[in-house]
């Protein structure tokens, strides 16, 4: 049996993962993430919180823009179709930019009741991971690398 040959993609991903891990600002931003862990989770709570069927998202987008607007993003706006969107300009405009997204609403209906548990290592309820994770995720990207400059 011949073994599969890897691509040069593949020999390297692995090294660029290593180059990456092995960088003091990425330790910096590990460091910053788990001093605010507790911040970060009652932040996914409070948007878990905030019911966001689909095509009722706008008290989230809301939300959202506030948030935006707190923790120092420019040109924010909400578009046509409710999606909210702010920039975050990096140090260098020559190079390309990166967009870091979620989506507002959840699966569950209007009338679904929004309660939530939290276990010591976990929270339970409708909308925690769709899609308040995400939307979490975003915001405390945007934070730490607003912090770092």
């Amino acid at each position: 049996m011949n073994s599969p040959t890897r691509t040069a993609a593949e020999t390297t991903v692995p090294q660029e993962i290593a180059q990456l891990a092995a960088m003091r600002p990425v330790h910096a931003a590990f460091a910053w993430f788990q001093l605010r862990e507790q911040e970060l989770r009652s932040m996914q709570l409070d948007i878990a919180r905030i019911p966001a069927p689909p095509f009722g998202e706008a008290a989230r987008a809301q939300w959202l823009r506030e948030k935006f607007t707190a923790i120092g993003l420019d040109d924010i706006e909400v578009d046509e179709v409710g999606n909210v969107i702010g920039v975050l300009p990096g140090q260098d405009r020559e190079l390309p930019a990166v967009a870091v997204t979620a989506h507002l609403d959840t699966v569950f209906p209007s009338d679904t009741e929004i309660t939530i548990h939290e276990d010591r290592d976990r929270v339970y309820g409708p909308g925690v991971s769709d899609n308040a994770a995400g939307l979490t995720a975003m915001l405390a990207i945007a934070m730490c690398m607003r912090e770092a400059r």
